[in-house]
């Protein structure tokens, strides 16, 4: 079926009528320069050649009627994802969720944004600021949707990147600890169980219990 998504909203100027083979829409003629953009790029989408409907979604910006906007902004988003365009993605998942917060499509709306962001975040290890704007968009999608389809998935990211960010964190406060900066060391690794308190798989916590409190005793 042609894009489903847009086929009940689409005006068509012309003739129109459903095709016995395939139950498809088919337009035979057409006065709306924007309907032939639209029914040209579903076809394409729905054929999932997403380059080349993209080129034509966009031409479609400047659409006015609500119910189109909303569906063109979702299946551009999906058009991008597809082509690993996951920046820009994520970008226009972001503004789909934040504009139709009740849609039937935004629970995956936001998760996208959230994986967008972490599929095109570079190196976790070095880029731990990025690191922490992904978890926090991960833990926002479990706040607001802790039990969908996308949940799982949500979780194990949310895990790799905890893991990833606690490591760091322990290395952090246990060079201060070798560098005999003791109050500098106790504060850290107070603040990283404090910060990792709710992280089950902890692998660090109770080294750093016992460092925090050998470095208190050599104050």
């Amino acid at each position: 079926m042609i894009c489903k998504f847009f086929k009940i909203f689409i005006p068509i100027i012309g003739v129109f009528f459903l095709s016995k083979n395939n139950n498809s829409l088919v337009i035979e003629r057409t006065n709306n320069s924007s309907d032939k953009i639209l029914y040209q790029a579903c076809l394409l989408y729905e054929s999932k050649k997403y380059e080349k409907s993209l080129k034509l979604f966009n031409r479609l910006v400047s659409i006015n009627q609500e119910k189109l906007k909303k569906a063109l902004l979702y299946k551009t988003a999906r058009s991008n994802f597809k082509v690993k365009n996951y920046f820009l993605a994520g970008v226009q998942f972001s503004n789909f969720y934040h504009l139709y917060p009740n849609d039937k499509f935004s629970e995956e709306a936001l998760f996208k944004s959230a994986y967008c962001s972490y599929l095109s975040s570079k190196d976790f290890e070095l880029d731990q600021k990025n690191t922490y704007l992904v978890i926090e968009r991960l833990r926002f999608f479990l706040k607001k949707y802790p039990y969908k389809k996308n949940s799982s998935k949500a979780k194990e990211l949310l895990e790799k990147l905890l893991k990833i960010t606690e490591k760091k964190s322990f290395e952090r406060s246990k060079t201060y600890y070798n560098m005999m900066q003791y109050k500098a060391a106790y504060v850290s690794f107070k603040n990283f169980l404090n910060d990792f308190r709710d992280f089950r798989n902890s692998s660090f916590r109770e080294e750093a219990i016992f460092y925090m409190f050998l470095s208190k005793k050599k104050l």
